[in-house]
């Protein structure tokens, strides 16, 4: 599961930073993690203010303390703070959610066929049971803060991703298709 949570946080970090104010975010690898945390974590940042190679600030729970209602923020990159050690707590898609009771049967009628994600708070690769989240009913520029895990919509992170162009087969044998099915009949 974490493996998939990696794949797909870019996409479900970008709807968090939205709801925090931020304009874009991506995932860093592990790299950037404890070493007691591993390939296990991922860590968000603000594409608005560093890149992949150098994300210089990402999202840590304030002064690391994990507890319920604790803010997020964003914080220089570290190998030995354990605040910014988050990893994947649950991914699937949004039928699989509301299935479990997490998001109404309004969001899953738009959504269900979308994948969707959880993130935990993990210092040094210990599962807190918290997630990132709202506290309350989402409006603009609220704040992040920490949040049981799987307990409602509140913690649940829809992955919209653009829809991708329609790849082009340059083969051969599409090549040769498309020569045959333009040349006139006799």
């Amino acid at each position: 599961m974490i493996t998939l949570v990696k794949k797909t946080a870019l996409a479900a970090t970008a709807v968090m930073a939205m709801a925090g104010g931020l304009t874009a975010a991506g995932t860093l690898s592990a790299d950037a993690a404890t070493p007691e945390c591993g390939d296990s974590c991922i860590q968000i940042y603000n594409a608005g203010s560093g890149t992949s190679q150098q994300p210089n600030l990402v999202e840590t729970v304030y002064r690391g303390v994990a507890r319920v209602g604790q803010p997020t923020t964003m914080h220089p990159v570290s190998t030995s703070d354990p605040a910014g050690d988050i990893v994947g707590h649950r991914a699937g898609l949004v039928s699989d959610f509301h299935k479990d009771g997490l998001v109404s049967a309004e969001v899953n009628q738009h959504y269900d066929s979308l994948r969707a994600v959880e993130v935990e708070y993990a210092p040094h690769g210990r599962h807190t049971g918290l997630c990132a989240g709202l506290a309350h009913t989402a409006y603009q520029n609220e704040g992040l803060s920490l949040q049981k895990c799987g307990v409602s919509a509140k913690t649940v992170w829809i992955i919209d991703t653009p829809p991708q162009p329609p790849r082009r087969d340059t083969s051969l044998s599409s090549a040769v298709r498309r020569r045959t099915s333009t040349t006139p009949t006799p």
